[in-house]
């Protein structure tokens, strides 16, 4: 699966393989907006460079450093109100990253919170479909 994704700042291309039980990232770069997409030799040779989600789809499921902490979250967003969503969640030093997965759509919301005192946060979200 390949997505190229605008955040306002720069285009990024997102290559993942969708296996049984897992998805795995097989590659994240920075794209011009030309940049024609690879093929499918080309991702053949691509190799998992991390477990992007993983089952069972339920709280307290751990990959990498995330961890399942709901499944069952309501979020708005530009595009549509989403239900029924999954929030994976990372910890480390004093930041709280989020993401969040709508089914049908993946990844509708990233939120990194920066814990001071008045939290900094940076959120990316869905704003439309392209297909």
């Amino acid at each position: 699966m390949v997505i190229d994704e605008d955040n306002g700042g720069v285009l990024m291309r997102k290559i993942y393989q969708v296996e049984n039980d897992k998805i795995e990232t097989l590659s994240e770069e920075a794209i011009d907006n030309d940049e024609p997409l690879p093929s499918k030799e080309e991702i053949s040779k691509l190799t998992a460079k991390e477990i992007y989600l993983q089952k069972p789809l339920k709280v307290g499921t751990t990959f990498n450093q995330w961890t399942i902490v709901k499944t069952d979250a309501t979020v708005e967003t530009p595009y549509k109100n989403f239900e029924h969503v999954l929030v994976i969640e990372m910890k480390e030093n004093d930041f709280t990253n989020r993401k969040y997965f709508a089914e049908g759509y993946g990844e509708i919301k990233r939120e990194s919170v920066m814990e001071t005192e008045d939290d900094f946060v940076v959120t990316s979200t869905l704003e439309s479909v392209n297909k």
